[in-house]
């Protein structure tokens, strides 16, 4: 009976975008590969969207499910703008949707008999993407890694961001610690984050942009409890793997101008990614994926999942 894994996708375009060398390698090794996309309903586009990731899916020969929760702009008016989706708290409208989608993971789960799940470490910090983190935490999932959510991974500075915002440390048994950063000087950060095609989409230059850097500056500035040791593995594919996701990716046209800008430069992006994070292995990887572990440091983790566990019961 051949290994079954599951890639938890926020939206439609996630995981194609952030681990399409993964599932070609899963598949390649004879592994079941099934995507499921959470936060699939919205307006009238979203027939469109679901067929683009259909065209994706099949290149990558995954299976494509959908769980048919609203996307966040059509759920609830709250998330309104760049700031309300990326950086302030989740509206108190969705606080049940944690333990819910959790619920219905640990059920697929078990009625596909996945053996290992793949979810969204929630790299730039969209309401969705930290839902769907949240909730691959809480629902005990099997060999649970975290990927990194493209294309806003591909953003200098971005990962470290969110794994210090986590309050992530190093294993202190892994090999590499060079992830980890301490911030005291995020301007290069914020410079590249203003280079990044959604962000000039939907956050154009001028007043609420500076207030919006403000509380990413702010949010790295404090101190951060130490949730979670973390650990990473490297996955480098060659110019075929590249090839195919970049057909991948390229199915989801609608994304194009207002996510990626062209998927030429998002492809030119995804190569200087690989070169500046494998440079001291590899720094020739035309092609590379990152996944995280997360455990608990000192029972904060294991505390916070009980506790989480409790509320669901009540």
């Amino acid at each position: 009976m051949s290994m079954k894994h599951l890639y938890i996708s926020p939206h439609f375009d996630d995981v194609v975008f952030s681990c399409a060398g993964k599932i070609m390698q899963d598949v390649e090794a004879g592994i079941d590969v099934t995507v499921v996309t959470v936060f699939s309903k919205g307006d009238d586009s979203y027939a469109q969207r679901l067929a683009e990731n259909i065209r994706a899916l099949d290149l990558l020969q995954a299976r494509g499910l959908e769980l048919g929760f609203e996307d966040a702009p059509f759920r609830h008016s709250a998330y309104c703008d760049f700031r309300s989706l990326i950086l302030e708290d989740i509206a108190a409208a969705d606080a049940a949707v944690v333990a819910t989608l959790a619920t219905q993971l640990r059920g697929l789960v078990c009625d596909l008999s996945i053996d290992r799940v793949y979810a969204p470490l929630a790299v730039g910090t969209h309401v969705d993407h930290r839902l769907c983190f949240s909730a691959s935490l809480h629902a005990d999932l099997p060999k649970l890694s975290f990927y990194e959510d493209r294309p806003y991974a591909l953003c200098s500075g971005a990962v470290e961001a969110r794994l210090y915002q986590l309050g992530a440390r190093p294993d202190p048994v892994a090999e590499n610690h060079t992830w980890y950063r301490y911030p005291t000087d995020i301007a290069p950060y914020l410079q590249a984050l203003s280079q990044m095609s959604y962000v000039q989409q939907y956050l154009p230059g001028g007043e609420a942009r500076v207030a919006c850097f403000d509380l990413i500056s702010a949010s790295l500035e404090q101190a951060s409890e130490q949730g979670y040791q973390a650990h990473f593995q490297h996955y480098d594919f060659g110019q075929d793997e590249f090839s195919l996701a970049q057909r991948a990716y390229g199915a989801y046209a609608s994304q194009q101008r207002v996510f990626v800008g062209t998927f030429a430069h998002n492809a030119e992006m995804s190569v200087e990614y690989a070169q500046r994070i494998r440079a001291g292995a590899n720094g020739q990887s035309l092609f590379t994926e990152r996944y995280w572990q997360l455990n608990e440091w000192n029972g904060c983790v294991k505390e916070n999942n009980k506790q989480q566990r409790a509320g669901d019961r009540s």
